[in-house]
């Protein structure tokens, strides 16, 4: 997942105005940064999970709309 973000903000940062390495780089450190940061939390702290990832809310079972 980490990857497809990183790909899309570098190319959104290159195709702007200026084509340069300068505006794409900042961005994907800081994806990447932010991505370990949490994943040291999630591994160091295990209630860090509780907080970071959240369950799946399920709103079509077997055809039929949840509500």
């Amino acid at each position: 997942m980490l990857l497809l973000i990183v790909s899309q903000a570098g190319q959104q940062a290159l195709l702007g105005d200026d084509l340069s390495f300068t505006n794409a780089f900042p961005i994907t450190v800081t994806l990447i940064g932010i991505h370990l940061l949490f994943a040291g939390a999630d591994y160091r702290w295990p209630g860090f999970a509780r907080f970071a990832k959240d369950v799946p809310l399920v709103l079509i079972d077997d055809g039929r709309i949840l509500e």
